[in-house]
């Protein structure tokens, strides 16, 4: 979430810490814009930023207009969080 904070049009490299994993890497994190999605199975309009590193797996990460987090995905895991409808 905070690096959602930090993105922009153009990649940006910041150093994210894996607590649990007891390490470090660097990664990009580009803003996508305005995107069509789902949301709790309804057609949504979010922000897009995506995370990645180099031979590393890619994360969605999907904001509303108020900067407030919805949705994750990690496609490789074909893994979905999403926030619920209202809250």
């Amino acid at each position: 979430m905070f690096a959602a904070w930090r993105a922009a049009a153009e990649p940006v490299t910041l150093t994210a810490v894996f607590p649990r994993g007891l390490r470090r890497e660097v990664v990009q994190i580009r803003d996508l814009g305005m995107a069509s999605t789902t949301l709790n199975r309804d057609p949504a309009r979010l922000r897009h930023i995506v995370l990645g590193a180099d031979g590393q797996e890619t994360v969605n990460v999907w904001l509303d207009e108020g900067g407030r987090l919805m949705k994750v995905e990690i496609p490789s895991r074909r893994l979905t969080a999403e926030r619920l409808a209202g809250r």
